[in-house]
């Protein structure tokens, strides 16, 4: 079934928006780790900064364009409702794994039903608004995306593009040993437990009022959010479901926001794991932990340290790898870094 934008009864909008960044190299930078870093390519890199040469001096500042998957945010699409006046908005394209809030304003202090697609969002207050956040899997192929706010006297209709994720294929092959961690048996424990938390976040009120920060201070990318990966010739196609950042064994990890613990133990694929339920349905995930310092149940806050980066699991090497989590769903921890919502 085909969705198309309705606007028999709605006044449509488009707004540009602009994406810049800039980075100071540090100690060890390469011009290929930061276009690692920030998904971008070192062609690219170069052009931007008019580079003659992959030389780079600590302190010298570099123009990060915007990558692939920030490419996918052009624009904010506004349905005004003609009944009720309420205004629905959202941006008017997506690529898989994008979180993607959808804002209702003007509407009474009951939550409206919003559908996304077939799924209802889990709508909680942002002000005088009620915001969600919509998602498409990895691998998804390009589609529209059908939004539905039912008011109850008036359904407002819009939709949004899904576009095709531009990451290429890497081939990260590993050793045989690495591999054997990825048993049936052993992916079939863990599926349990994190679809028990994400589960039970759906239902939980939102617990945080403050920003997402970066679990690792300083945060340094090693291994970005949504790579197509193949780990040994001729095998499955995997995705990376989060952000890798580098580390030592043993440096702090820190809670990214408000929640409360719903796992904590030590499992052959994540390694050293720990889930925090923010509500809202929405989760974040620490893996590869050498220590866990807190425990299920407990409530944490924004910031508090919660384990130490380690080398357990499926790895090469110590790192921790972050997810975020929304209803089951793996989003780019990078658009809810320094922001209280994604945009």
């Amino acid at each position: 079934m085909k969705f198309l934008l309705t606007l028999c009864c709605a006044a449509v909008l488009i707004v540009s928006l602009a994406i810049a960044a800039t980075y100071l190299v540090k100690p060890g930078d390469t011009l290929s780790s930061v276009a690692r870093q920030f998904a971008v390519s070192v062609a690219d890199l170069r052009r931007v900064n008019s580079l003659t040469s992959d030389a780079l001096r600590v302190g010298q500042s570099l123009e990060i364009p915007p990558s692939p998957r920030s490419s996918s945010q052009p624009a904010l699409v506004t349905v005004s409702g003609a009944v009720s006046g309420a205004v629905v908005s959202h941006r008017a394209t997506c690529i898989p794994g994008d979180p993607v809030l959808v804002r209702v304003s003007g509407v009474p202090a009951v939550a409206p039903l919003v559908s996304w697609g077939s799924e209802t969002l889990v709508m909680t207050r942002d002000g005088e608004d009620w915001v969600g956040i919509g998602r498409e899997l990895l691998g998804v192929k390009p589609k529209q995306v059908a939004l539905k706010v039912n008011l109850g006297s008036e359904v407002i209709s819009s939709s949004l593009k899904l576009l095709p994720d531009p990451q290429a294929i890497q081939n990260v092959f590993m050793a045989k040993q690495v591999l054997s961690t990825l048993t049936d048996a052993n992916r079939n424990v863990e599926y349990a437990v994190l679809n028990a938390a994400y589960a039970k976040s759906v239902v939980t009120p939102r617990a945080w009022t403050k920003a997402f920060i970066w679990p690792v201070l300083p945060h340094r990318s090693i291994s970005p959010f949504a790579q197509a990966r193949l780990y040994e010739r001729g095998g499955k196609l995997n995705f990376h479901y989060g952000e890798d950042m580098a580390g030592k064994i043993g440096d702090p990890i820190r809670a990214s926001n408000d929640g409360i613990v719903e796992i904590a133990a030590q499992y052959a694929i994540r390694g050293g794991l720990t889930g925090i339920n923010h509500g809202a349905g929405v989760v974040s995930l620490y893996f590869h932990q050498s220590t866990i310092l807190v425990k299920v149940g407990q409530k944490v806050t924004r910031g508090q340290i919660i384990g130490r980066i380690g080398a357990t699991g499926f790895v090469t090497g110590p790192h921790l790898h972050w997810e975020m989590r929304v209803r089951a769903e793996a989003t780019d921890p990078k658009q809810w870094a320094d922001r209280i919502f994604p945009r």
